[in-house]
């Protein structure tokens, strides 16, 4: 293993290990390791499940109390951004998404997710090159972002395709929002 100041001292639980051809006697690999992700969470209501006899009946009831509790999360190797973008990668929105979701089961509060991708883009990139094309989909996160609310979040679903997650936001705010950001990412200057 290479090593370098900026693991030492860490736990490292992530790897991609890439072959590489070197040369035909001799096979290379290219790794790359990613440093433990401590994270805590904090939730409401104890998840220990304590038996009591109510009537002579055993009764379960977890989560009595909600009362703040922390858990610390280790061992993993977490990326919520996309590396490119900036933006929140696909794991960060699904999570989100389903925390609005169940947020809007349970509060009665609507949200709005759009999904929208960058029309053409396959033949951007093969016209002008990749490296063209990733500044493009930066200066479009970036035009984005600047027309959402701090509540909005902006996610890369994949490729050229991407999600905002509004919370608080009924049909019409949601065309609204859509309407501004297409305007916005019409008038973006990529000269």
């Amino acid at each position: 293993m290479a090593s370098g100041s900026a693991l030492q001292g860490d736990t490292l639980c992530g790897l991609v290990a890439v072959p590489l051809p070197t040369d035909s006697r001799q096979s290379g690999w290219l790794m790359l390791f990613r440093a433990e992700q401590h994270e805590t969470r904090l939730w409401a209501g104890k998840p220990e499940d304590t038996p009591m006899v109510r009537q002579g009946r055993l009764i379960m009831t977890p989560r009595r109390s909600f009362a703040q509790w922390q858990e610390e999360v280790k061992g993993l190797s977490l990326a919520y951004s996309d590396g490119l973008t900036g933006a929140w990668n696909r794991y960060r929105m699904e999570l989100a998404i389903d925390a609005e979701i169940n947020a809007a089961d349970r509060y009665g509060s609507p949200c709005t997710l759009l999904l929208f991708d960058v029309d053409h883009f396959k033949l951007f990139n093969d016209t002008h090159g990749h490296e063209a094309g990733d500044r493009v989909l930066i200066e479009l996160c970036k035009t984005i972002q600047a027309s959402l609310r701090i509540s909005d979040t902006l996610g890369r679903w994949g490729g050229e395709e991407f999600l905002v997650l509004a919370s608080h936001s009924d049909q019409q705010s949601g065309l609204q929002l859509a309407e501004r950001l297409r305007q916005g990412v019409e008038a973006m200057d990529l000269g």
